[in-house]
């Protein structure tokens, strides 16, 4: 999976209201998807791109919140931070 493609793909799953309304099947395709994408991409991969696009796209405390839901939602801070041995609940520090 190439850079572009997890960039495109963490944009797709980040870059929508944590508390818009999804149908059941919608919010098991994007968990899904989600889940497809540490898989394919790799969690240290995956996880730079996240940060990437929080401190590039999230502006304003209300894109960071909106961020930081989605990826409770995902179930990324249960993985570890490739960067140190804490959990990724740490991920608004620089990495």
């Amino acid at each position: 999976m190439t850079a572009y493609d997890i960039n495109d793909k963490i944009k797709y799953l980040f870059d929508r209201p944590w508390d818009e309304d999804l149908s059941d099947s919608q919010e098991s395709e994007l968990l899904a998807e989600a889940e497809q994408l540490v898989d394919k991409a790799g969690w240290p991969e995956t996880y730079s791109a996240a940060i990437s696009y929080l401190h590039e796209a999230c502006v304003t405390p209300e894109s960071a919140i909106n961020f930081a839901h989605l990826f409770w939602d995902y179930g990324w801070y249960e993985k570890a931070n490739p960067g140190s041995s804490s959990l990724s609940c740490l991920f608004l520090l620089p990495h």
